[in-house]
């Protein structure tokens, strides 16, 4: 799973995957946002998609946890904020995006929990390079009344962990190089086999992890220390 991750460039140049396939501009705006280094499910949080009309790329705030475009229920649905990837085209949670709204959710870092004996064990993950990734996502827009505004929420897709990580966790999000994003994003694949497809060839595993504070265990804490490895 993921449940919770960071977006905390080393400088600007770690944004430079999103504007090689998006534009500086994309680039630029999300450059601007203030790191982050404890994202818990249901804050706020930037996405990319492609608008099916203009086929314009846009980086948008959504909620983390999706919200079905009919949900009908007064309690807002728990534990969607991941979505298993082997399962999602055919679970009515969430096969309506898979099929037409897809996102991607920008990041440097997540966190898995490994457990010991009488605790967990948190751990943080990036990549060797240090620049910004993309998990694959799923958005939706909601409405929670006919005339209310809607409301825009999203999730990460996970999948089975890498062999290189599989014994902190059993699952991973699911991470795209960068050359399928725009694959991922077009709105004019449809084809539940053909999206699956695009994570099966092009999900990135390599990884590399390191224990941290136990800290990270409440959202409320917010710092770069969270990032900086336990000592032995």
């Amino acid at each position: 799973m993921c449940g919770r991750y960071c977006i905390a460039p080393k400088d600007a140049s770690a944004w430079a995957p999103i504007g090689e396939v998006f534009g500086e501009a994309i680039a630029a705006q999300l450059g601007a946002l203030q790191p982050q280094f404890n994202i818990a499910p249901s804050t706020q949080i930037p996405i990319l998609v492609q608008d099916a009309r203009t086929r314009d790329f846009r980086a948008l705030v959504a909620r983390w946890g999706l919200i079905p475009h009919w949900w009908r229920e007064t309690k807002l649905p728990a534990l969607s904020f991941n979505a298993r990837s082997e399962e999602a085209a055919d679970r009515p949670m969430w096969k309506d995006a898979w099929r037409f709204t897809r996102c991607l959710i920008p990041a440097t870092h997540w966190y898995e929990w490994r457990k010991q004996a009488a605790t967990k064990q948190p751990f943080a993950l990036s990549f060797a390079d240090g620049n910004v990734f993309c998990f694959a996502g799923l958005y939706a827009w909601w409405r929670p009344a006919p005339d209310a505004e809607p409301r825009l929420s999203a999730a990460i897709l996970t999948r089975a962990a890498a062999p290189s990580i599989a014994d902190i966790h059993d699952r991973m999000p699911v991470i795209l190089h960068a050359n399928q994003w725009r694959t991922w994003l077009d709105p004019d694949e449809r084809d539940p086999a053909r999206v699956r497809k695009i994570l099966e060839v092009s999900a990135v595993l390599n990884a590399i992890s390191w224990p941290v504070s136990l800290e990270v265990n409440s959202a409320l804490h917010q710092s770069a220390e969270l990032l900086r490895p336990l000592s032995p």
